[in-house]
């Protein structure tokens, strides 16, 4: 059943308005609204701790709130934090980027908007932000995120990050973690470069080869040709190593 208005008490709530709710949709239910709190909460205020929030569990309904722990956010925070949800999804449904949102909270935002019931129905799922301030993630919040998120065109090119992951079960591919934004790129490889791309595991490296582009124009994913590991702190030349290079030539 849904939740009247007058009964919320907490910050920011999800609302999921159906009768019959298998237990893995609400389990990503959870995980993917908590997920969102915190990388809401990660952008919005760098400085705190994302997950100083409590949990309220709404009797005779699948609610979920959120209450700031006492004194983790200023009152300003958390007007920013809660606002950021609702403008964040109404901006997603009309086919922009918020720019509060990372790739990860568009995900969330999909992935809430993707939930289904035990017909295999779109379930209603809701966000309020206290008892007023209310937005539905519905099909278009879900097909306009996946949109955001999906490779738009192809080209040669290179990223360079920090390289952590690497995968050789059943395909072969490793991700780099762009030093700037620490959004993970996946690269594919052929077992060559494989072997190659684990001599530099947890360094940071460029890679080269077939990048695939959002429209926004960041990277996805590459087909890598090659992998270019960055010098190691102590190879790069000091200031006077350089003079004294100068001054040779």
């Amino acid at each position: 059943m849904p939740i009247h208005k007058d009964r919320i008490r907490s910050d920011v709530t999800l609302e999921l308005d159906d009768p019959s709710i298998a237990m893995n949709e609400f389990g990503k239910a959870v995980d993917h609204f908590l997920g969102l709190v915190k990388d809401i909460s990660r952008v919005t205020a760098p400085a705190k701790d994302p997950s100083a929030w409590d949990i309220e569990i709404y009797e005779g309904s699948a609610g979920i709130g959120l209450r700031h722990v006492s004194g983790a956010y200023s009152f300003d925070e958390v007007q920013r934090i809660s606002a950021t949800f609702v403008d964040g999804i109404r901006t997603i449904a009309s086919g922009v980027r918020p720019p509060s949102f990372t790739d990860a909270a568009v995900n969330h935002s999909r992935a809430l908007a993707s939930l289904v019931n035990r017909r295999q129905e779109q379930m209603a799922v809701r966000i309020w932000v206290g008892s007023e301030n209310v937005v539905s993630l519905n099909k278009e919040v879900a097909v306009k995120a996946e949109r955001l998120l999906a490779p738009a065109y192809e080209d040669d090119g290179s990223v360079d990050g920090v390289l952590e992951k690497a995968n050789g079960h059943d395909r072969r591919e490793f991700v780099v973690f762009d030093t700037l934004t620490n959004r993970g790129i996946t690269c594919s490889v052929d077992e060559a470069l494989m072997h190659e791309a684990v001599r530099y595991f947890f360094k940071r490296v460029e890679v080269l080869g077939k990048v695939r582009y959002r429209t926004d124009g960041q990277p996805v994913s590459v087909r890598a040709t090659n992998i270019v590991p960055f010098p190691e702190p102590e190879e790069i030349p000091t200031l006077e190593e350089m003079r004294a290079l100068l001054k040779g030539a």
